[in-house]
């Protein structure tokens, strides 16, 4: 039934408010389709890791607040987009502690020198200086027990996120080598990089689509309205060169947008661009935005419906961490082993 079903497949993604097009086309898209080639793919809502972006000055009733709502507004919208809680697990990292207990065990395993070379954590920390937090420094070896935990052999990850990748295959291998058995009980993580373009910012094609941003006006929502994707669209950036052409370094921005009425529409971006190519700005704007909130209006439609179900969301969030704590268990189990540490069998 399923084309690869031998390797197990982990990703997972922060709860950190609306979905934007950007995940969609980048990730969640890619979600969907390979439920269809895995048997059970994991999903994982890394709420642990969200953490590390939380100020310290927040107030704990305000953080517990916003955490819940963004992990039940991506709940809603993983679903809402297609993904099928009956073809995968589907679960909140902070349900199942052994998330935490392997990355302290990595953690005493992995060189201080690895994590010192990790550039999202020296581009991240460049704007906050001192006040970094440790979580920050250590976010790769969460992620690398994450994978751990599940066996996981197929990670599907963005490029942003493939330096880390290295360090958590880097940190397996030396596990392997140091069991001393001939056969690897860790399976070494392999990146499954999408083909799907970056979905770049409406105001700045160099810079990644984000919810960070300055302004809501350079992303799209999921939830955006119809009158909302016009007024972006319409508003987005574009040169004034005659004729719509992609060249990703010389015309950026009407590349990007190009990009995404290819990934919405499902069209070829050479039919595209043929399809545009003596078209004006505004008219590729216009013909853009009704591709846009003709695709997004079921989806939409669905997030509304689940929304009003918070009761089967969570019932689906507990079957899945029900599943995964199965299987995280006996990684627990087989890494205590070697180590010489306490069986948590009924525990």
């Amino acid at each position: 039934k399923f084309m690869k079903a031998a390797a197990r497949l982990f990703s997972g993604i922060q709860p950190s408010g609306s979905l934007h097009l950007g995940n969609y086309l980048g990730a969640i898209q890619n979600w969907v389709r390979l439920t269809k080639e895995y048997e059970k793919p994991i999903f994982c809502l890394v709420d642990l890791h969200s953490l590390t972006s939380v100020p310290r000055s927040d107030r704990f009733v305000d953080v517990q607040q916003r955490l819940h709502s963004h992990c039940f507004e991506l709940a809603v919208a993983l679903l809402a987009c297609g993904l099928d809680p009956d073809q995968c697990i589907l679960y909140r990292q902070s349900s199942i502690p052994y998330h935490a207990h392997i990355q302290w065990i990595l953690a005493c395993r992995t060189r201080l020198s690895s994590l010192e070379l990790m550039t999202q954590f020296k581009s991240k920390s460049s704007r906050t200086g001192n006040g970094s937090n440790c979580g920050l420094f250590t976010y790769p070896v969460l992620m690398a027990a994450d994978i751990l935990l599940y066996k996981a052999k197929i990670i599907p990850v963005g490029d942003d996120q493939r330096q880390h990748l290295e360090l958590a295959r880097d940190i397996i291998s030396e596990l392997n080598r140091n069991i001393g058995n001939s056969r690897a009980l860790f399976p070494v993580p392999e990146g499954h990089y999408t083909k799907a373009p970056r979905i770049m910012s409406l105001a700045d094609g160099k810079k990644k689509m984000s919810k960070s941003s300055s302004s809501a006006k350079e992303c799209i929502f999921l939830t955006d309205s119809p009158d909302e994707i016009r007024k972006k669209i319409k508003k987005a950036k574009m040169d004034s060169e005659f004729g719509l052409s992609y060249n990703p370094s010389e015309r950026p921005e009407v590349s990007n947008l190009l990009s995404i009425y290819s990934s919405i529409s499902g069209d070829e971006l050479e039919s595209v661009c043929n399809q545009f190519e003596s078209c004006s700005n505004a008219q590729f704007k216009e013909k853009l935005s009704d591709a846009l909130i003709s695709h997004l209006s079921p989806i939409q439609s669905r997030i509304k419906v689940l929304q009003q179900d918070e009761g089967y969301i969570n019932s689906i969030l507990e079957t899945g961490s029900a599943a995964a704590s199965t299987m995280a268990k006996e990684t627990v189990e087989d890494l205590h082993s070697l180590l010489g540490l306490s069986s948590i069998q009924n525990k």
